[in-house]
């Protein structure tokens, strides 16, 4: 999902106008191929799924317009209701695609406690409190600075696993994650 900057960079100047300078650009491009880099040894399952590709290049489109619409009525909403109706529409559209596929709960009296806390602790964490600060964020940072720090994602989770004990980032995560935080810093600072 890693071209979701460009998405966001791209949609952003199409559809707000947004002027991307040089240096941005290429601040883009570089923590683009820094998390390339730092993401390159995570996995050796190889591609031989495309569909699975597609989907997750759709994912980030879609997530790239998410960023433009957020940023849209973020500014002119109250973020919390923004993020309400947002959980709301997404949890509608999950139970239609729960019972669609006809789906059922018999089985959860025999799901163990431990996975109900982590669907719970990940619809907290992954979902409610990172959509109410995106929101935030989107309606202060242009999208610019949006497609730049979305780049920092993937490095994050490489130091945060290594802070849960998932074991230290290697020397080619190290420069991966050091080429975002150079291209942060480049593609932030004021001239």
């Amino acid at each position: 999902m890693s071209t979701e900057v460009f998405f966001v960079a791209i949609i952003g100047a199409l559809f707000l106008k947004e002027v991307i300078s040089l240096r941005i650009a290429l601040s883009i491009v570089m923590g683009f191929f820094g998390v390339v880099i730092a993401v390159s040894k995570v996995g050796d399952s190889g591609v031989d799924n495309w569909l699975g590709v597609f989907a997750f290049i759709a994912a980030a489109l879609s997530a790239s317009f998410y960023v433009i619409v957020a940023r849209i009525y973020a500014t002119k909403n109250n973020v919390v209701d923004l993020v309400f109706g947002q959980l709301l529409v997404g949890t509608i559209f999950a139970l239609v695609i729960f019972f669609g596929t006809n789906s059922n709960f018999d089985n959860a009296s025999s799901i163990e406690l431990k996975y109900w806390l982590a669907a719970l602790f990940a619809g907290l964490f992954g979902v409610a409190i990172p959509f109410l600060l995106f929101n935030y964020a989107s309606s202060l940072v242009p999208t610019k600075y949006s497609a730049l720090a979305l780049n920092a994602i993937p490095v994050v989770g490489i130091g945060f696993g290594a802070l849960l004990g998932r074991g230290v980032p290697t020397p080619i995560q190290a420069l991966g994650g050091l080429i975002v935080v150079v291209s942060l810093y480049v593609g932030t600072r004021q001239k």
